[in-house]
């Protein structure tokens, strides 16, 4: 990329700095977007900057076309840091929700450790395909999530935003609703309990209200 046997360590930093300023971006854009189109927009149009990324990466010949793919691949990542714990929990069941969110969290690390692998893989090869390859590997990832997005419903928090989405609010929350009640045993009430400090009790008061009527 810099030319036979060049190196330079600051541009060298700047390309990995880019990447973080990117997240840095995506995150604070991440809130109006949801908030205008909705979390499921948001992940898809993520998905799309992140194969974008990827993609000016893998094909970059030179430090400025390296620099803008980190740039927008960064940014895709800030949208999705962001954007998917909220959606997880807003369409979950309530029973399921810290549950499913802690998972999405688990696959991240998961996803940061195969991505090391690859990398490490990618040092055996020759040449430009050293880092090719493994920025590459981004794409299916970014595809395959992209096309399931479009299968997930809208967030029912978003819709109650929108009168002409509440039809669909309405069929998520019964849908969750009747789930949460079909799984959950929901316990009988104790009835009143008749010990003697109860009975006491009682007494106690019959006695206090005759003497006040008395008086």
């Amino acid at each position: 990329m810099y030319g036979a046997h060049t190196s330079n360590a600051a541009l060298e930093g700047a390309i990995v700095a880019t990447y973080s300023a990117g997240n840095v971006i995506g995150g604070l854009l991440s809130g109006f977007i949801n908030a205008i189109y909705g979390r499921r927009f948001a992940l898809s149009l993520s998905c799309l900057l992140a194969i974008l990324g990827a993609a000016v990466q893998t094909g970059s010949n030179g430090p400025g076309m390296m620099i803008a793919g980190r740039v927008i691949a960064g940014i895709a990542t800030g949208f999705l840091l962001s954007t998917m714990p909220i959606y997880i929990s807003e369409i979950s069941p309530p029973k399921l929700r810290g549950k499913l969110v802690g998972i999405q969290g688990m696959i991240d690390a998961l996803g940061f450790f195969a991505a090391n692998w690859v990398g490490y893989g990618g040092s055996f090869a020759r040449g430009d395909k050293q880092w090719r390859i493994p920025l590459g590997m981004q794409i299916p990832a970014a595809g395959v999530l992209l096309v399931l997005t479009q299968f997930l419903p809208q967030s029912p928090r978003w819709c109650m935003g929108f009168p002409c989405l509440w039809k669909e609010y309405g069929r998520l929350t019964m849908r969750n609703e009747k789930q949460w009640r079909r799984k959950t045993v929901i316990k009988k009430p104790k009835p009143f309990s008749s010990d003697s400090t109860t009975a006491k009790a009682r007494r106690s008061c019959s006695q206090n209200s005759c003497r006040l009527k008395r008086k």
